[in-house]
């Protein structure tokens, strides 16, 4: 039986969650194999994704292939991008405030998305050139901020469209302008639900895919016990301090200066938060993530996709991080 790995956690409205599977099978169609690829999980409103183990590899090796058959397709890919950053200005505007923008928003970010596979998956990947690298890292640079401030975008239009019960809005019904009532967004809100490679389905239709797929879901980790955190080094250092859990735009306010910044991790909604910190440590990511790019201009301690960060430590723990060996210590709690 397939067990498809957990990988983040996040406070998104559902149709994020669907956009995501909806652009892997429009991009790649059904030449990733596996089924399904991508698995949310929706409890109150905050989504648990899971994913196939054999996407990112299926990703690379299409690439891979395209790269050999036409030395110049990355390069040529990215330079076809160029118009979809109109972006930048639509996002620079604020939040939408009609139906209308947010459905232009949605479809220019489809058109936009092969470059974030490109800029996520290569970099990481020996295999390509080291120019392609090259070209993919600047590419994510690029990307980064333009990624998370997109997705706020299109969560704070929701809310402000159709209040704080927007997250339980679906993809659909807001493409074609047929918003559920109040009571029955109140309904959802107190479901739990599933996103499967871009559709929704309840909890006995997800039952029943996974009884005919044959899979499981990754259960959390058991971190009882845990004094040490391992992970990838983003930038070297060490430091100690008091830590400090920022999950969503809520926790900036008490983030207190000289704290260790923990997170699933970081978008640039949190850069007044990481400015304050003295140091970074996170759930997840690679070399290309928001937390890596930022340790790097910041030049501040960091280690990256530990995977159990925010469960194991608590607000007020001293630890100890040590961003050369990649290694987290708690000290006292």
């Amino acid at each position: 039986m397939n067990v498809l790995q957990k990988l983040y956690e996040r406070d998104f409205p559902i149709i994020t969650y669907q956009l995501h599977g909806r652009w892997y099978l429009r991009m790649f169609g059904h030449d990733i194999p596996g089924d399904p690829r991508n698995v949310t999980v929706l409890q109150n409103g905050r989504g648990s994704i899971h994913r196939h183990s054999s996407v990112e590899e299926s990703i690379n090796g299409i690439l891979l292939a395209k790269v050999r058959d036409d030395t110049e397709y990355l390069k040529r890919t990215i330079r076809e991008l160029e118009p979809t950053f109109e972006i930048v200005d639509i996002l620079s505007r604020g939040l939408l405030t009609t139906r209308e923008a947010l459905v232009d928003l949605i479809g220019r970010m489809a058109d936009w998305w092969p470059g974030i596979y490109i800029s996520i998956h290569v970099p990481r990947d020996e295999r390509f050139s080291a120019s392609d690298r090259d070209v993919a890292l600047k590419l994510r640079e690029r990307t980064d901020k333009l990624e998370y401030q997109a997705f706020d975008t299109i969560r704070d239009s929701l809310e402000s469209l159709y209040g704080p019960l927007s997250k339980f809005i679906f993809l659909d019904e807001v493409m074609s302008g047929t918003i559920p009532s109040e009571a029955v967004l109140q309904s959802r809100a107190a479901d739990e639900w599933y996103v499967v490679d871009g559709e929704v389905l309840t909890q006995e239709e997800f039952s029943k895919v996974k009884e005919k797929l044959g899979f499981s879901l990754e259960e959390n980790a058991n971190v009882a016990g845990v004094t040490e955190l391992k992970g990838q080094v983003a930038y070297p250092g060490v430091v100690r301090g008091s830590i400090q859990i920022v999950s969503k735009k809520e926790d900036l306010a008490s983030f207190k200066e000289g704290s260790i910044l923990v997170s699933p991790m970081t978008v640039p909604t949190f850069l007044p938060a990481m400015h304050k910190a003295i140091a970074f440590v996170t759930d997840e990511g690679g070399i290309t993530c928001h937390a890596a790019i930022v340790a790097r201009e910041m030049k501040k301690p960091c280690i990256i996709g530990t995977k159990i960060a925010t469960k194991a430590l608590k607000n007020g723990d001293m630890v100890e991080v040590d961003a050369g060996k990649g290694v987290v210590r708690i000290l006292d709690r």
